[in-house]
């Protein structure tokens, strides 16, 4: 079998915690250490909240939130990419 493959770092657009109530207690008491992430959140997103962005970005120990006034979408806001 190959070995696990690792992550050094992840980009979430409008990332999330599941609602499933097993899932979610999971995904809430994991603690992600050593992988840096970035969360794009929409502000006007219909879709997933931006407290269910917030939250997500809560689960990792290294995280940089980044915020646009769109909804459901990725970004092409100069705004955006010169937070990266």
């Amino acid at each position: 079998l190959p070995a696990p493959v690792q992550f050094n770092f992840v980009w979430l657009f409008s990332g999330f915690c599941p609602k499933d109530p097993e899932w979610r207690k999971l995904c809430l008491e994991t603690q992600v250490r050593k992988v840096s992430s970035v969360h794009i959140i929409g502000e006007s997103d219909q879709i997933i909240s931006p407290q269910r962005s917030e939250e997500a970005a809560g689960i990792f120990t290294e995280s940089t939130i980044l915020r646009h006034q769109k909804g459901h979408l990725v970004p092409s806001d100069k705004s955006i990419s010169d937070g990266l």
